[in-house]
C-alpha cells in the first residue's frame, strides 16, 4: 500500500514538475514575444521621429506673424533709438490693448515689430477687430495717454522686445505655419469601408487663426509619401483563395484642421480628409484604397 502510495506521489509530482516547467517556458516565451514587440514599436516610433525631424518647421518662430494684445504691452524699445533727434519720440512704448503689430524679424531672444492697422478692405482682420474692438490707435483722434510715463508707439517707427518679455502678456497670434504632420490611421469611406493603420507622414502648411476661448484653428494642406495597406485576393489552381495585405507605398493629399492650445502647443487635435494615390495594379487589386478617407486625431504633435 505504502509503495503505491509513493507511485502515485512520484506521478503526482513528476506531473507537477511538467506543468510548472511548461508554464515557465510558456511564460518566456510571452516574455520574449511582448519584448519583440516592445522593440517593434520604438523602432517605429525611432523611424517616425527621423522622418518628421527632416522636415522645416515654423516652430516658435513669430517672423511674419500678426499679434493682437489682450493688455496693454510694455516696454518695447524703439529700434537705433541713438539715431532718433529731438524730443518727438521716446526711446521706449507701450502697445495698448487690441492693437495689432507685425512681427518683422525674430533674431535670437528678441522679437521686432512695427504697428499695422486693421485694413478696411481685408475681411479677416476687420472681423477681427469687430470681435476683439479697436485700440486707441484706430481712432479718429488717436488720443493714446501715456502709461506708466511711457508714450503709445509710433506708426512710424520699429520696436523690439525680449521674446521672454512678449509672452508673459496675453495676445492673439495669426500667420502661416509648416512643419510634419503623422497621420496614424485612415477610415475609407468607401469600398469595404474599414480602419487601416495606414501611416503617412507629410509635409503640412496652414494659416494658423487668433486665438478664441483659448483655442486655435488652423486649416492645413498636407501631401507627402504614404505607406498604404493593400488588400490582394490569389486563386489557387484548385479553385481556392487566399488573401494577403502587403504595405504599398503612395502619395497621400490631404486637406484638414488643426486645433492648438496656448496651454501646450505641442498638443494637437484634428481631422483630415485625403485620397491616396496607388498604381493601377494596386487599386484594382484593392479597390478600397482608392477611395477618400478620413482621420481624427488628438496627440503629440512631434514637431
Amino acid at each position: 500500500m505504502s509503495l503505491g502510495l509513493n507511485k502515485n506521489s512520484q506521478l503526482f509530482v513528476f506531473l507537477l514538475s511538467l506543468l510548472v516547467s511548461l508554464a515557465a517556458n510558456a511564460k518566456d516565451a510571452a516574455i520574449e514575444e511582448g519584448q519583440k514587440e516592445i522593440k517593434e514599436v520604438e523602432e517605429k516610433v525611432e523611424s517616425l521621429t527621423k522622418q518628421v525631424e527632416a522636415f522645416a518647421v515654423s516652430g516658435d518662430n513669430f517672423e511674419g506673424d500678426s499679434i493682437w494684445f489682450n493688455t496693454a504691452a510694455y516696454p518695447f524699445s524703439v529700434v537705433n533709438a541713438e539715431k532718433l533727434q529731438g524730443d518727438e519720440y521716446s526711446a521706449s512704448a507701450y502697445i495698448p490693448r487690441n492693437a495689432r503689430v507685425i512681427v518683422t524679424k525674430h533674431e535670437n531672444d528678441d522679437v521686432y515689430v512695427r504697428y499695422k492697422a486693421a485694413h478696411p478692405n481685408n475681411p479677416i482682420t476687420r472681423w477681427y477687430q469687430y470681435l476683439r474692438g479697436s485700440s486707441c490707435l484706430e481712432k479718429k483722434d488717436a488720443d493714446c495717454p501715456e502709461l506708466g510715463g511711457l508714450q503709445v508707439i509710433s506708426k512710424e517707427l520699429e520696436y523690439k522686445i525680449s521674446h521672454e518679455d512678449l509672452i508673459k502678456y496675453g495676445y492673439a497670434r495669426s500667420g502661416w505655419e509648416f512643419g510634419a504632420l503623422v497621420v496614424p490611421f485612415k477610415y475609407y469611406t468607401g469600398g469595404d469601408r474599414r480602419l487601416a493603420t495606414s501611416t503617412t507622414v507629410a509635409p503640412y502648411l496652414g494659416f494658423r487663426g487668433a486665438q478664441h476661448e483659448g483655442m486655435s484653428l488652423t486649416p492645413v494642406i498636407s501631401a507627402g509619401l504614404g505607406l498604404v495597406p493593400v488588400n490582394t485576393t490569389t486563386m489557387r489552381n484548385d479553385g481556392s483563395t487566399v488573401e494577403s495585405t502587403d504595405t504599398k507605398p503612395a502619395l497621400s493629399v490631404s486637406l484638414g484642421l488643426k486645433l492648438t492650445s496656448p496651454k501646450n502647443e505641442r498638443f494637437t487635435a484634428g481631422i483630415l480628409i485625403g485620397k491616396d494615390f496607388l498604381s493601377n495594379k494596386d487599386r484594382i487589386s484593392d479597390p478600397t484604397v482608392d477611395k477618400l478617407w478620413v482621420s481624427i486625431y488628438a496627440g503629440l504633435n512631434i514637431k
